[in-house]
């Protein structure tokens, strides 16, 4: 999580005595930055069942309801990339790509799904969803690690000029002494 990844064990990796609440914030931490894009509110949004069951211990959910509390665990550390297997028991990661990249603002969250199996249709399939890679276990190490930087860097580059295309926004809408909307603004918007 420090190196802005976010990886999702096939053994799910939650805190079974832990509520889906404590287990969602005591993974809680600032991405690069100190960028907080998902917090619980956000998560329950993309996994409702978890919102369902927010008080209810992990040994209590159902081994989809793991799943989805573990990629919750993950996105709560606000990662630059997301490593997860494309056969996770009781969900499916294409679709947990699916529904993560249908968020408009973790369009841009690189994926990583990693497979043991191939199989016709698989790379397509793969992409069809929106990952940004797949791997084929086993993976080499050296091979992961470029990617996975390379992913990063792209990530990081991207928030950069988003962030700088929103102040180029503000600033080409906003007078700079007074921090009012200039006449540019003004006369398009009255129109």
């Amino acid at each position: 999580a420090r190196l802005g990844i976010g990886y999702v064990p096939e053994g799910r990796g939650i805190f079974p005595n832990l509520s889906v609440r404590e287990n969602l914030v005591m993974s809680a931490r600032a991405g690069a930055g100190g960028r907080r894009d998902w917090d619980v509110g956000r998560v329950l949004d993309t996994f409702p069942r978890l919102a369902e069951r927010m008080d209810h211990g992990g040994q209590q959910l159902s081994g989809g309801e793991q799943q989805m509390l573990s990629i919750g665990r993950a996105l709560m550390t606000n990662p630059d990339l997301m490593i997860l297997d494309i056969r996770m028991p009781d969900i499916d990661g294409q679709e947990v790509c699916r529904i993560i990249k249908a968020d408009e603002s973790a369009a841009y969250l690189p994926i990583v799904l990693v497979t043991a199996y191939e199989e016709r249709g698989l790379r397509l399939r793969a992409l069809d969803c929106a990952a940004d890679q797949l791997l084929l276990a086993p993976v080499n190490r050296l091979e992961l690690l470029a990617r996975v930087r390379t992913q990063v860097k792209r990530k990081r580059y991207t928030d950069y000029l988003r962030m700088r295309l929103e102040e180029t926004v503000e600033m080409a809408i906003l007078d700079p002494l007074t921090a009012l909307h200039n006449r540019r603004y003004m006369t398009s918007h009255l129109k």
